[in-house]
């Protein structure tokens, strides 16, 4: 039986979760907390919109990705020469593919193999390209 798989693509640059951080103050407490901004916040619910809607396009069942291992590759191309932590790109991915029920989750236990391979700089069309492999 072949593996089973999901492609999507992510355009727009990356950004990572980890790195776009602010304190805020929480209204009840008064105490400052730190959160992901607005920005970082936005674009993963951009990418969990597109990989859901890739999804039931590509006509897939969530029982296919459920009880596997699983295989990821990530193919990023960034807007600019600026430094930009791969592995915080592609966690803000795992993220979004878990928000979006495409995988169960990003653990070790479910996702076996995570490649991840920096494509170059496409100042007109900054992306990533997602393959998510269901392994036997």
């Amino acid at each position: 039986m072949k593996p089973k798989v999901f492609m999507t693509n992510y355009f727009g640059q990356v950004t990572s979760k980890k790195n776009n951080k602010v304190i805020s103050i929480n209204k009840k407490t008064g105490r400052p907390f730190v959160r992901t901004n607005d920005l970082a916040k936005a674009q993963e619910r951009e990418m969990i919109f597109t990989f859901k809607d890739d999804f039931i396009l590509q006509e897939l069942k969530h029982e296919w990705f459920e009880n596997r291992r699983i295989e990821v590759i990530v193919e990023i191309w960034n807007k600019d020469d600026r430094k930009h932590d791969l592995d915080n790109q592609v966690s803000t991915i795992l993220d979004a593919l878990v928000k979006a029920k495409i995988i169960p989750d990003d653990s070790q236990h479910t996702v076996k193999k995570v490649t991840c391979e920096y494509k170059g700089i496409d100042k007109e069309d900054p992306r990533a390209e997602i393959t998510v492999y269901a392994l036997n």
